[in-house]
């Protein structure tokens, strides 16, 4: 059973053997007990505390209410509902016009928790206040210019959390004394209780201890490669994509210590470190990459009132102030966002691209601006963050990327010499090309290619077309193929469907050392099997 006790307003998970008067005393409140649930003792002649009577209601209500739908909890944060805007301060909940809501359990079960470092009736910040944020972050030194509208875009997301549909990772790197940490610091002080800072990566149960009870960002510093244990990096990524896409439960569940935990996904997320770890393909799609320089040699280093550590009461009053404002200028983003978005799908960005830089766009124009945008400002905006133009890619396919690493691994092979079995190791890709030569005896072919099919893979002539085809066997029961593929990302699988995506292949049965196996039909382009054989490299021209 789950219930939000007057006493602390959190989610309490009581049994059976929970309902006893210590328990309930604790979880309701002692007072409150004695106040509404007493009955006159007859032996001690005075009203006392009867647990049976609140523990028949507890049981009663929970059998009403049913079971416990713990998506549905609303932590201190940002929520919309039917086109408005919600804003939970902990102990209270408010639509962004002022008219409050009504927090009694249902669709919605509202929990107490911490504020968010500001309330309705703190002042908003002028026009003066927010120019003043803006110079302090353009004059950190960025690669380009959208390197300060990214992070003040990203700010302006991190404030609003889940309610944004898409949420990317700011990504920061830079040399050693670029100002990394500085600007951390200030975006950690400016959002307030909407973010906590770790240096290094944290482990899943430290972000999920930071989330339980409310939405806040997380900022983190230091994110070495050097430093970084790969499975370490592997679970934090996980965490990272949860924050990306605004989906329609608001909480997320995992196993932690032996215990379900239910928790929010990150509002937001910004990482800096001097030389970032590699993300997998997921996290990298959804991340966006800002450099920071070092200020010019002999050249003055920024100096800033916000900057200074003795500050920090004036940057935490700021940035309530500046949260407050971003409260009522909501729509501005939601709206400004949309339209961002068909403007880069328009100008030819993939849609994963508008999804990255249309909320950080949208984010800049709602902070900066009361009103929504004009068609030419958002151009212009566009154009400043160098965004008109789409770079055209060179992305390796996960096809091609397998098909070399498989070619290019290196095993023994025996050929006779003078009568004699030579081993060598060599690559598959030589040892195909040697097959597929034209000089070499029949006998010594069939030699070379029954030992490929050790591993899997068989070359084959295809008369009706005078070409070569590659066998690869794709069944998990091939050891060979198994050896092959270790360490790589397909040695748990997916090496057929990886391959199938090549052009001409087809799914076959075939022969395979002795066995009858399923198997991938590839063909052989000659400049695949030997790009290199005759050991020469022209130099590319420069563009």
């Amino acid at each position: 059973m789950g219930g939000l006790p007057r006493k602390t307003g959190r989610l309490v998970t009581l049994g059976p053997r929970s309902l006893n008067e210590n328990t309930l005393r604790a979880v309701v409140g002692s007072k409150y007990c004695h106040d509404h649930y007493a009955e006159y003792d007859t032996k001690l002649e005075k009203e006392v505390f009867s647990p049976e009577i609140l523990a028949e209601i507890i049981r009663n209500e929970c059998d009403g209410l049913g079971r416990v739908d713990l998506s549905k909890i609303r932590s201190p944060g940002f929520y919309v509902d039917a086109g408005k805007l919600l804003v939970h301060f902990g102990n209270e909940v408010y639509q962004s016009n002022g008219e409050p809501v009504d927090t009694t359990p249902g669709a919605a079960i509202y929990e107490s928790g911490p504020g968010l470092g500001f309330s309705f009736d703190t002042p908003a910040a002028t026009q003066e206040e927010v120019q003043r944020l803006e110079e302090v972050i353009k004059g950190f030194n960025f690669q380009t210019s959208f390197g300060s509208v990214a992070v003040l875009g990203w700010f302006a997301t991190a404030v609003f959390g889940a309610v944004v549909d898409n949420r990317p990772i700011l990504a920061v790197t830079a040399e050693s004394g670029s100002g990394k940490t500085t600007l951390i610091n200030l975006l950690n002080g400016m959002l307030g209780p909407q973010a906590f800072l770790r240096d290094g990566i944290p482990t899943t149960a430290q972000v999920i201890h930071e989330l339980e009870n409310r939405s806040a960002a997380l900022l983190v510093d230091e994110l070495e490669a050097r430093d970084t244990p790969k499975q370490s990096l592997k679970e934090f990524l996980k965490l990272l994509r949860t924050s990306f896409t605004n989906s329609k439960d608001a909480r997320f569940t995992r196993v932690c210590g032996g215990r379900m935990r239910s928790f929010n996904a990150p509002a937001g997320i910004l990482v800096a470190g001097i030389a970032l770890p590699v993300f997998d393909g997921p996290a990298e799609s959804r991340t966006v990459k800002i450099q920071m320089q070092m200020p010019s040699e002999g050249g003055p280093r920024m100096s800033n009132p916000l900057l200074a550590s003795s500050n920090s009461d004036k940057i935490i009053e700021l940035g309530a102030r500046i949260r407050r404002l971003l409260m009522g200028r909501w729509d501005v983003l939601a709206s400004t966002q949309k339209v961002v978005r068909g403007m880069l799908v328009g100008l030819g960005h993939e849609a994963r691209a508008a999804d990255l830089y249309s909320p950080l766009i949208a984010g800049y124009v709602a902070l900066t601006s009361e009103e929504l945008p004009s068609q030419e400002w958002l151009t212009a905006i566009l154009e400043e963050c160098q965004l008109t133009t789409v770079e055209v890619k060179n992305v390796q396919r996960d096809g091609d990327v397998c098909l070399s690493l498989l070619l290019n691994r290196r095993v023994d092979f025996y050929e006779e010499v003078g009568g004699k079995a030579v081993k060598s190791q060599r690559r598959i890709r030589d040892v195909i090309g040697r097959i597929m030569s034209s000089d070499l005896d029949d006998e010594m072919r069939r030699a070379l290619i029954r030992q490929l099919e050790k591993f899997g893979l068989r070359p084959m002539w295809a008369k009706t077309t005078s070409k070569w085809k590659l066998v690869v066997a794709t069944s998990d029961t091939n050891r060979g193929m198994g050896l092959l593929m270790q360490g790589t990302s397909w040695s748990s699988g997916g090496l057929k469907d990886v391959l199938l995506r090549l052009p001409g292949a087809v799914v076959g049965q075939q022969r395979v050392d002795g066995m009858s196996q399923k198997v991938v039909e590839l063909c052989l382009r000659e400049d695949l099997i030997s790009p290199d054989s005759d050991g020469e490299y022209e130099l590319p021209e420069a563009a």
